[in-house]
């Protein structure tokens, strides 16, 4: 998932380990650079999809728009 507001971006993976998914977003702002950081460790898979769903309703009320790159 990738999403812009202004010239801020943020990318959103994931990352699957052998027994965990991590969640990780990379910041990319013109003024500061970019940043990485682990957003969520989950240890079942299951909770990955609602949780992204909160993230992107979170995005979108904050006025950040999806990039379909």
């Amino acid at each position: 998932m990738r999403w812009t507001k202004a010239r801020r971006t943020r990318t959103y993976r994931i990352a699957e380990l052998e027994e965990t998914t991590e969640l990780w977003v990379t910041s990319e702002d013109g003024r500061h650079g970019t940043k990485s950081r682990r957003l969520a460790t989950f240890t079942n898979p299951d909770d990955v999809a609602p949780f992204l769903r909160t993230v992107e309703q979170d995005l979108r009320a904050g006025g950040w728009l999806e990039d379909d790159i």
